[in-house]
């Protein structure tokens, strides 16, 4: 995983695993400032995508 951030301060996450996006989320609450808030609202996005992902990419059993 790794983050950029731009010019604007906006962060962009990169090649994260969900487990990884769960755990740095979990650590952050509304308290801190905005560029935490935004990075913890950016890392829900990316752990549901990773999750529905997952479930897509799964065989079914026979």
């Amino acid at each position: 995983m790794y983050i950029d951030i731009d010019k604007l301060q906006y962060f962009s996450i990169h090649h994260i695993a969900s487990e990884d996006a769960l755990l740095i989320a979990s650590c952050l609450n509304k308290s801190q400032n905005n560029r935490m808030v935004r990075l913890g609202k950016k890392l829900t996005i990316e752990v549901a995508k990773s999750i529905a992902e997952n479930q897509n990419n799964k065989a079914p059993v026979s």
